[in-house]
């Protein structure tokens, strides 16, 4: 028990590397004399696809999920960002994606050309922004390796695994993970459709990695991260 116990802190521990990255209080103090703080209820969009790029956004609390739309109307999920994140601050013209809020959430929207000076003279924000953006680099590069050598069972533990290292979803003393999202949302963020997702979830309470609890919680055992990396 206390060496499966280690091996789980171990792994959590190995895809948590943003929490070096994470805004302490006075870092976020100081944010807030660079914009406006917004509160924004749950499903309300932040940033709309091919919008101009005028404001950027930092997420002060909540979780918001991001995507890409298809021309066809096809939508794919990139990330779900939580506090400390930075959006719509990227050099482009347009917002290459849009933003959701899918919790509660309070954001700081700033003016990006201000917001450039700002960080000129927050230089330990700046490094944490580029830290954090480096860990978002490292998830994707997980999230890619598990797309195109995954099977779908292997690809959803994945993502249990992932949200495991989120303070927000997941209580380490009790190992109960609460997903924000819905089912569609997760689905469509590792490349599966909604009914292999539900089989997949089967599949793996079936062998005792995970315990489905009430909608959006699930107990997740130790063995769940030795499972997904053996790999």
């Amino acid at each position: 028990m206390i060496q499966n116990q280690i091996i789980f802190q171990k792994q959590i521990s190995s895809i948590s590397e943003r929490d070096a990255a994470r805004l302490s209080q006075m870092d976020t103090q100081a944010l807030t004399t660079a914009g406006n703080i917004h509160h924004v209820p749950p499903g309300t969009r932040i940033l709309f696809q091919g919008d101009v790029c005028k404001n950027g956004y930092v997420i002060q609390s909540g979780i918001v999920r991001v995507s890409y739309e298809l021309a066809d109307g096809r939508r794919q999920i990139l990330a779900f960002y939580s506090n400390g994140n930075l959006l719509g601050f990227y050099g482009k013209k347009t917002y290459p994606y849009s933003v959701d809020a899918l919790t509660d959430c309070h954001i700081l929207q700033f003016e990006v050309r201000n917001f450039q000076s700002f960080l000129i003279n927050h230089p330990n924000i700046q490094n944490k922004f580029l830290l954090n953006s480096l860990c978002e680099i490292q998830l994707l590069q997980r999230h890619l390796i598990g797309a195109v050598k995954f099977d779908i069972i292997s690809r959803t533990a994945q993502f249990i695994a992932e949200s495991c290292a989120c303070v927000q979803y997941f209580d380490h003393a009790t190992h109960i993970l609460k997903l924000p999202m819905n089912r569609r949302d997760i689905a469509d963020y590792i490349g599966i459709s909604y009914e292999s997702l539900s089989r997949a979830m089967a599949v793996l309470e079936r062998k005792g990695f995970i315990r489905r609890l009430e909608v959006g919680e699930i107990y997740v055992e130790n063995s769940l991260l030795q499972y997904i990396y053996s790999y």
